[in-house]
């Protein structure tokens, strides 16, 4: 990661980084962003994102798996992915 980024709150990062590794929900915003809607994300960011659009957006393309980002339909699949992978987890457990 470079220094490009460095402005995106770590909040903001925090959250992709979650929905990534968990399938978390991101909020309004960030699912605008994942789903690439532009015209939902920008309505829906705050001042400082909306500054920061920009290097949100970098981050999403080159620093997270292009198969969870993209379209409504491929974040849909991305949260369906990750919670049969928690159910499947829990199941070898024994939860």
């Amino acid at each position: 990661m470079t220094d490009y980024y460095d402005k995106i709150r770590p909040d903001i990062k925090e959250s992709l980084d979650a929905y990534v590794a968990m399938g978390r929900p991101t909020g309004g915003f960030l699912e605008a962003v994942l789903c690439n809607n532009l015209m939902e994300a920008v309505g829906r960011a705050d001042p400082y994102n909306l500054g920061t659009l920009h290097q949100i957006c970098g981050y999403v393309y080159n620093e997270i798996p292009g198969n969870c980002h993209g379209s409504p339909e491929i974040v849909r699949a991305w949260y369906d992915l990750k919670r049969s992978e928690r159910e499947n987890a829990a199941e070898l457990r024994g939860d």
